[in-house]
């Protein structure tokens, strides 16, 4: 699950060599987020869910978010939730945004969140969703390949639980302090 974020991108530039040949490879630019929260899940047997947490929780390395350089700055479990549905679980759990990124979003009672989801089988009366190059086919590192999946968007709200509350106040009756006097005219009458 993701949502709106700082927009803060970092440019990398990386350089490789072909391992065969020693060759230097073309220099590839790369794009990061930096600051930004995302909400993983996954859906399937009850003993396998069991299994991968106690794994996310005892891990035998540092887990890292896509480079070795970027482990998670906070816990990344969130909890096991049996029988539940993905999507629905997604849209029911509190924005994981940072502290400070809640607080400027201060006058928003709530907050849309984009949740990608593996396109299934009864996805397809809203289209067959984008084709995303992700699923993995090869880690060999000499020839690394990807396979296509389907994934459908869907929009989800969730409260902002650091929403500036004082806009929202219930309005106060009006009130006439001098309702009750008794205009005179100019004449004293």
């Amino acid at each position: 699950m993701c949502g709106p974020s700082c927009d803060t991108r970092i440019r990398d530039f990386q350089t490789a060599h072909h391992d065969d040949t020693g060759k230097s490879m073309p220099v590839s630019e790369r794009f990061y987020l930096a600051d930004a929260v995302f909400v993983a899940g996954l859906e399937g047997d009850e003993d396998l869910l069991v299994q991968l947490l106690a794994a996310v929780r005892n891990p035998v390395f540092l887990p890292f978010l896509g480079r070795r350089s970027c482990p998670p700055s906070r816990n990344i479990d969130l909890g096991l939730h049996p029988g539940a549905e993905l999507a629905a679980t997604l849209a029911a759990h509190e924005w994981q945004a940072s502290d400070w990124y809640r607080e400027r979003r201060r006058k928003d009672e709530s907050v849309d969140l984009t949740v990608l989801l593996e396109a299934g089988p009864d996805d397809g009366a809203e289209g067959p969703g984008d084709a995303v190059r992700d699923q993995p086919i090869s880690f060999d590192p000499r020839h690394r390949r990807y396979g296509l999946r389907g994934v459908v968007a869907r929009t989800v709200t969730v409260p902002n639980p650091r929403a500036d509350r004082r806009n929202n106040r219930v309005a106060l009756p009006s009130h006439d302090a001098v309702g009750h006097l008794t205009l005179l005219d100019r004449d004293g009458a």
